[in-house]
């Protein structure tokens, strides 16, 4: 990658950083033999993967100070991703004497593009013991995906916008908190076939209380909508194996996640120490599900009831050097 800054002193700070990331799998591939224990016979196995991917992107941040209490914050990204997966998988009658019939076929060749844009811009000022910062984001998502195997072309756009306020403060010297609101308008457009928009209304808490020099509790809470991805809506339905086929549902729409963290420091000297906990609870989310449908085992997306994770992480770090 390749990064410049410019700094004025007091006044200006601006930095570009290009980067350019490429993956390349030109074999995952299995061959064997699988054996039934129902009537022992013998089936070989062939699956073949290969996977490319491309994608670069640009970052730019401008930060400018009207004063030592004012400042303008712009962030902008963008990235284009270039992949393209192709597979093969066989399954065929296997004797000793002979090649047996082939019992299963399957040729995937799916080639996809996608752009991503992003910016944000954020005002703050501040005063003795309060902070007011005011910010907007406009984020655009384009895809193409193109299944070569199957003569399709689904192009999805996604679009999320929102404006958002948020107020810190001060309380003596042991507590401070952010109290913020937010609204997010969310879209995604599969072209030539469905449309679907939201709006959501974010708030956000921080709180930090110093119990003493040594120890602190921190306290987040934030909420995030989720959109489908082209993937979990395409109607595309594709082979896996002999049994089983995989498509999208078109019925499917954001959903929230609602996450709150509780954090515990410790600090002395050269040592450091943090506990957290972290509940994450998903409403309505979308997972995947199987049926039996048209004699194959049918993999396809739906909305569940909820989804509750907690995660629990202890870091440790000792400084050796002063």
């Amino acid at each position: 990658g390749l990064e410049y800054m410019y700094y004025n002193p007091g006044k200006d700070f601006f930095s570009a950083e290009v980067q350019i990331f490429g993956i390349n799998k030109p074999h995952n591939d299995y061959e064997g033999l699988l054996r039934s224990t129902l009537d022992n016979s013998t089936v070989k196995v062939t699956d073949m993967n290969k996977y490319s991917e491309f994608y670069p992107s640009l970052s730019l941040y401008y930060q400018h100070n009207f004063s030592k209490d004012k400042m303008l914050m712009v962030y902008a990204y963008n990235n284009v991703v270039r992949s393209h997966s192709r597979r093969i998988y066989q399954e065929q009658e296997y004797t000793e004497s002979r090649a047996g019939d082939m019992l299963s076929d399957v040729f995937n060749d799916i080639r996809t593009r996608s752009n991503y844009a992003k910016i944000e811009a954020n005002y703050e000022q501040k005063w003795r013991n309060d902070r007011m910062t005011l910010g907007g984001c406009i984020e655009y998502d384009w895809e193409k995906t193109r299944y070569l195997t199957y003569g399709k072309t689904e192009r999805m756009r996604s679009n999320d916008n929102g404006a958002y306020a948020e107020w810190w403060h001060r309380y003596g010297n042991k507590l401070d908190m952010t109290l913020g609101l937010g609204v997010q308008h969310k879209k995604y457009t599969l072209v030539k076939s469905i449309s679907r928009a939201d709006w959501l209304f974010v708030p956000v808490l921080r709180m930090r209380y110093r119990i003493n020099d040594n120890n602190t509790l921190r306290a987040n809470y934030k909420l995030r909508g989720i959109t489908p991805s082209l993937a979990e809506v395409s109607s595309v339905r594709q082979e896996i194996d002999g049994m089983q086929e995989i498509e999208g549902a078109k019925n499917l729409t954001t959903y929230n996640m609602h996450t709150a963290q509780l954090t515990y420091e410790y600090s002395r000297k050269r040592f450091f120490g943090q506990l957290s906990a972290k509940y994450t609870y998903y409403d309505k989310p979308i997972g995947m599900e199987k049926r039996w449908h048209e004699g194959v085992v049918l993999s396809t997306y739906a909305h569940q009831r909820n989804r509750q994770r907690l995660d629990l992480q202890l870091s440790l770090r000792y400084e050796v050097l002063p």
